[in-house]
């Protein structure tokens, strides 16, 4: 788990290091589980993720870009399900948009969110940023700060 550090004081830092390793353990029993349910998916997935990289594939932390601490929580926390993730960096997600609906942002961002997620996952980088989706989101008016 990724927490930006800027959210965290000294006290809370060191209980998330200490839990990191039953974190590890309980996400290992999971894909455990999810393969034995789908093990084609999982098993390209996972010979995605362990692909030699300068950094290990979605340790990725998000900078703070003005008040994001809890939009880059929950971003985090999306870019851990192994299905979401894996449907957006093996498959255009444009082909899937509704980009009509006026309601929405024309399929902006989910284009910005399938961007940070390939930066996330890319195993090239330990920090991104998640601007354009924060963007897009404060757009629609709903910039809670």
């Amino acid at each position: 788990m990724v927490v930006p550090t800027h959210c965290l004081d000294e006290t809370t830092a060191s209980s998330l290091k200490g839990s990191q390793d039953n974190l590890n353990d309980i996400l290992q029993s999971s894909k455990s589980s999810l393969q034995e349910e789908s093990p084609e998916t999982m098993k390209t997935f996972r010979d995605f993720l362990l692909l030699k990289t300068d950094v290990q594939r979605g340790r990725c932390g998000l900078r703070n870009i003005g008040n994001s601490c809890f939009m880059n929580s929950a971003l985090q926390c999306l870019s851990n399900i192994p299905d979401l993730t894996e449907y957006i960096l093996e498959n255009d997600v444009t082909n899937i948009l509704n980009i009509t609906n006026d309601l929405g942002t024309h399929g902006k961002l989910a284009e910005a969110y399938a961007d940070l997620i390939k930066d996330m996952w890319s195993g090239k980088q330990t920090s991104a940023e998640g601007s354009a989706v924060k963007q897009y989101i404060f757009q629609k008016g709903h910039g809670q700060q």
